[in-house]
C-alpha cells in the first residue's frame, strides 16, 4: 500500500482545526500540522487534541515573514522563539516548513543546527485563493494527482495575504481527498513518516534487485545495509522507536526486507536482536555509547551462538589475559562474518554453568573462515566459521543465560518467524507469477495457487496473534514455539504446491523461486523445532 502526507499550515485556529480533525478522525487518517507557534500557544487544548489524534506536529513559524528577508541570524532567533513555545506545550517537531516555502541558504544551515528537516510539497490546493473544494482537486490533479508519495499542501488556518474569509472548502476537500485516497488504496499518513516510507521503498527496490546477482556471487551485502540505514531500519529495535509502533509493525518491516533478499533479512534478524540485546542488557554507559553509534548510522551487529562440530575446532571459550578478558576458539553459522562491525558471542563453559553474552568488535583478530559456509541458499548471508585470536571482550552483558531471558528470547524467535514470512512471500510471488504466466488455465494450476495463498493465510494469522500477544505482555514462551511450528508448516506447504505445480522449469533455469525456495529450506533447517514441540506439549499435559 502506498501512501500520502496531507499537511495543513498555519493553524491552529479554534474554528477550523477542530473540523479538520474531525474528518481526519471520522476517516481514521493521520496528518501533518505545520504550526505557527504564536497561534499555538494561544490555542493549547487544540495542540493537545493534535497530538492525540495520532497526527505529526511539525514547525511552521513564530513570525509568519519570508526568509529571505531574514538574515541568518534572525532566522536563529526565529526557530530558537518558535521551538521554544512549541516545547512548553511538551512539543519536539523534527519538520520545518518554512512560510511560503521560502528556504534560503542560511535557512538549511539554522535547520540542521536545530536538528530540523525541511519539507515542502508537490501537491498546491491553493485553498488560500478562495477556490472551491472541486476547483482545488482539479488543480491537485493537473499537478499529479493523488498518488504514492503526493504530499499535500492545505491551509486550517487564515494567514498573511489570504484572499478567503473562512476554511470551509478546505474542510470539504480534506474529506474529499481522504476519499480519493481510500478508493486507491493509499495510506495517509505524517510527512515524516512518508519520507522515511520512500527512503524504504527505494531501499527494498535496491535489495530486490541485487539480489540474484548476490546469489551468484556472494559477499557482504555491505550497499543493502547502507540503504537500510539510511531508511532507519537498523534502529527498529532501539527502545524509542520499538515502544513507539505497535510490534506487527516491525515485524511487517523485517517480514519485507527478507523477501527482497532472504540473506539480507538473516543479517539484519541478528542484528535487530543484538540491538535490542544491547539496551536491555548492557551498563548504561555502554548502552548509551553503543546506541549513540548506531544512531550515527551505518554501524550493523550480529548475534553467534552456534558451537562448532567435534571436527571443526575448539568451541569459544573466555579466557584471562592480563588485566582483560578474551576470546579464544571459534562459532560456526555466523552470519554476516566478515561484515558486521561488532557482534554478541554467546560463549559456554566447560564446567556446565550457563553461556555468558559478551560483546567484541570485529577486527583483525577475529579470522573469518570463508570456505566452511557452503550451503545452496542465503549464499550472501555470509553465515561462516570464525576463529578468535585472543579476540578482546568489551563487555559481558547480563548475567550468565543472558541470551535466554524472557521475553527477549521468545521475541528473538518471534522476529525469526517474521524473517521466514518473508521468505515465504517471494517463494509465493515467484510461484503464483510462473503459474499465470504459464499454466493459468490448468485446473492443477488454480488449485496450487489456492493452496499457496491459504497457506500464506496461515503465516498471516500467526503473525497477527502472536503481535497482540506480544504487545498485550502475555507469556510468550509456548506461542512463540507453536508460532513457528505453524509458519514453519505453511511454509513447507507452499514450497511443495509450487514445486507440484511449476514443475522443474522455474528450478533448472535458476529462476527466482529456485532461489526463494533454496533460501527458506536453508533457513528452515537451520531450527529444530520438535524438541521444543515436545517441551510445549508436556506442559500442556501436565496442565490438565
Amino acid at each position: 500500500m502506498g501512501a500520502v502526507a496531507l499537511t495543513f499550515d498555519d493553524g491552529p485556529d479554534p474554528v477550523w482545526t477542530p473540523r479538520v480533525l474531525a474528518e481526519l478522525d471520522r476517516q481514521q487518517a493521520a496528518a501533518t500540522f505545520f504550526v505557527d507557534a504564536k497561534r499555538a500557544l494561544a490555542c493549547p487544548d487544540l495542540v493537545a487534541a493534535i497530538v492525540a489524534g495520532g497526527h505529526e506536529v511539525g514547525f511552521h513559524c513564530f513570525d509568519h515573514v519570508r526568509h529571505s528577508e531574514r538574515s541568518e541570524a534572525e532566522l536563529t532567533e526565529e526557530a530558537d522563539r518558535g521551538l521554544a513555545a512549541l516545547a512548553s506545550l511538551g512539543l519536539r517537531p523534527a519538520v520545518w516548513r518554512t512560510p511560503w516555502g521560502v528556504e534560503t541558504e542560511a535557512t538549511r544551515r539554522v535547520a540542521a543546527a536545530h536538528g530540523l528537516e525541511l519539507r515542502g510539497w508537490n501537491r498546491d490546493s491553493h485553498d488560500w485563493r478562495g477556490d472551491g473544494c472541486e476547483q482545488m482537486l482539479e488543480t491537485i490533479e493537473a499537478e499529479g494527482g493523488l498518488n504514492d508519495g503526493a504530499v499535500v499542501l492545505m491551509h486550517d488556518g487564515i494567514g498573511p495575504g489570504a484572499r478567503r474569509t473562512d476554511c470551509e472548502e478546505t474542510v470539504k476537500l480534506t474529506a474529499m481527498l481522504l476519499t480519493g485516497a481510500g478508493a486507491s488504496g493509499l495510506r495517509p499518513a505524517g510527512i515524516s513518516e512518508l519520507a522515511a516510507g520512500v527512503e524504504l521503498e527505494q531501499a527494498l527496490a535496491a535489495l530486490a534487485g541485487a539480489a540474484a546477482d548476490l546469489d551468484r556471487e556472494p559477499r557482504f551485502p555491505a550497499e543493502a545495509f547502507a540503504a537500510l540505514s539510511g531508511a532507519e531500519v537498523l534502529v527498529a529495535t532501539v527502545g524509542a522507536v520499538r515502544d513507539s509502533v505497535p510490534v506487527a509493525g516491525e515485524w511487517e518491516l523485517v517480514r519485507r526486507v527478507a523477501a527482497a533478499d532472504a540473506s539480507v533479512g538473516r543479517i539484519l534478524d541478528g542484528h535487530l536482536n543484538a540491538v535490542e540485546r544491547l539496551e536491555v542488557a548492557a551498563e548504561p554507559a555502554l548502552r548509551e555509547a553503543e546506541l549513540a553509534r548506531l544512531e550515527e548510522g551505518g554501524r550493523v551487529l550480529g548475534v553467534w551462538g552456534a558451537d562448532p562440530g567435534p571436527d571443526e575446532g575448539p568451541p569459544a571459550r573466555l579466557v584471562q589475559a592480563g588485566a582483560g578478558v578474551v576470546l579464544r576458539g571459534a562459532k560456526t553459522f555466523c552470519s554476516g562474518a566478515g561484515g558486521v562491525d561488532a557482534t554478541l558471542v554467546m560463549v559456554g563453559s566447560d564446567d556446565g554453568t550457563p553461556p555468558r553474552l559478551v560483546l567484541v568488535e570485529c577486527d583483525e583478530r577475529v579470522e573469518v573462515d570463508r570456505g566452511w559456509y557452503r550451503a545452496a541458499g542465503l549464499r550472501a548471508s555470509e553465515s561462516h566459521r570464525v576463529r578468535f585470536r585472543d579476540t578482546p571482550v568489551v563487555a559481558i552483558l547480563g548475567e550468565p543465560g543472558e541470551l535466554g531471558r524472557e521475553p527477549w528470547f521468545s521475541r528473538d524467535a518471534m522476529r525469526t518467524a517474521a524473517s521466514w514470512a518473508g521468505m515465504v512471500d517471494a517463494a509465493a510471488d515467484a510461484a503464483l507469477a510462473d503459474l499465470a504466466a504459464r499454466r493459468a488455465e490448468d485446473p492443477l494450476a488454480q488449485l496450487a495457487a489456492g493452496r499457496i495463498e491459504a497457506a500464506r493465510g496461515t503465516v498471516d494469522a500467526w503473525l497477527a496473534r502472536a503481535a497482540k500477544a506480544v504487545d498485550a505482555g502475555v507469556e510468550l514462551r509456548q506461542l512463540s514455539v507453536q508460532m513457528r511450528v505453524e509458519i514453519d508448516r505453511a511454509a513447507k506447504a507452499v514450497l511443495e504446491a509450487a514445486a507440484a505445480a511449476c514443475g522443474s522449469h522455474p528450478f533448472v533455469t535458476g529462476a527466482r523461486l529456485d532461489r526463494a525456495r533454496r533460501d527458506l529450506e536453508t533457513f528452515l533447517l537451520q531450527h529444530r523445532l520438535d524438541p521444543l514441540l515436545v517441551q510445549t506439549g508436556a506442559k500442556i499435559l501436565e496442565g490438565r
